[in-house]
């Protein structure tokens, strides 16, 4: 995933809440994911597993 775009948010936000997040939590991690974004780093994938699951938050 490359681009913000709505395809990629709901992708994001289902992933994240694989990992036992609401979906209002996760559509918040999620906005702020892809605000800091950056290309040329993490891939949106890495940043995402490095999200703690909820029943160890």
């Amino acid at each position: 995933m490359k681009n913000r775009t709505y395809h990629n948010i709901m992708r994001t936000v289902n992933a994240i809440q694989r990992k036992g997040y609401d979906f209002e939590t996760a559509k918040e991690i999620a906005f702020r994911l892809w605000d800091s974004f950056n290309p040329l780093g993490l891939s949106m994938e890495a940043m995402i597993q490095q999200i703690i699951p909820a029943s160890e938050h």
